[in-house]
């Protein structure tokens, strides 16, 4: 929680009382959509303070958000541009589940003499010279927003999981869980994670959806009804129906490999494309 003694100069937050007639918020839509490759966020910066809006508009402070994942430790900041409308797209690897977006206000640069009319009495009082901030100064924070994740691709809902027993060139799928897992050695984790970060045109990242993908979604489409309320599942299920197939258990059970292909696009057409391209530019 953030407090007016934190920092050594005014705080525009809903936890102190450094501007007593000013606000600072952000809309941000509660559940965002991943496709597997991107979580696309918007955010809609809210200022109610003429002093820092006029910083802003002198590009001597901007508004950022700062992204949290708990469960893949990822934290990154984004800068908005001076624009109130920001609009990210998150790499969805990065991303389990939730994000946590905490909006601020930061000086883009060293400001010296800062006075507000908005700043509250005493302050003004005590400190008519004004304030020395330097670069990177948090001039306002609003309150934090927890962000659902729904998953909409079978992608998305796969994880490569690390494991000491599994033998290095080898893998095992386990279903128990809420996504699904792909256990590797500690090398081959690796080694899948570097080809997982390249271009969506990648071959070996085309190879990655052909082999361990497509494995692991027929698999899962034979099992779907043990596992029915997990994220996995529904993905799964929202992808059937996109494709408008059957879901009935027995047309599951024999369309398992046809419909792993049909909701994954065809993933050995693109591998061929892709090797393909790649051969012809040789």
């Amino acid at each position: 929680m953030w407090h007016q003694r934190l920092l050594p100069y005014p705080l525009l937050s809903r936890s102190t009382d450094d501007y007593p007639l000013s606000g600072f918020n952000c809309q941000v839509n509660k559940s965002v959509l991943s496709n597997g490759e991107t979580i696309n966020l918007t955010l809609d910066y809210q200022l109610n303070c003429q002093s820092i809006q006029t910083l802003i508009d002198q590009q001597q402070a901007d508004y950022a958000v700062q992204t949290t994942c708990s469960r893949t430790y990822k934290r990154e900041m984004y800068p908005a541009q001076q624009k109130r409308v920001q609009y990210l797209a998150l790499p969805a690897k990065d991303y389990a589940h939730e994000i946590i977006t905490t909006p601020y206000i930061v000086a883009t640069k060293e400001i010296h003499g800062f006075t507000s009319r908005d700043h509250a009495t005493e302050i003004r009082e005590l400190k008519p010279e004004g304030f020395h901030l330097q670069g990177g100064s948090i001039l306002a924070v609003a309150d934090s927003i927890r962000i659902t994740i729904k998953e909409t691709s079978p992608q998305s809902v796969i994880d490569l999981v690390t494991s000491s027993i599994t033998p290095q060139g080898q893998y095992e799928i386990d279903l128990a869980s809420d996504r699904i897992k792909i256990y590797l050695s500690p090398e081959d984790k690796l080694v899948l994670e570097r080809i997982r970060s390249q271009k969506h045109d990648h071959p070996g990242k085309t190879a990655l959806t052909t082999t361990f993908y497509l494995n692991a979604v027929t698999e899962a489409l034979h099992c779907i009804e043990e596992y029915p309320e997990t994220t996995w599942a529904e993905a799964i299920r929202t992808a059937l129906e996109r494709h408008h197939l059957n879901t009935s258990t027995k047309a599951l059970q024999n369309n398992a490999a046809r419909y792993a292909q049909i909701i994954l696009e065809a993933p050995l057409g693109k591998l061929l494309n892709v090797l393909s391209t790649q051969a012809e530019g040789e």
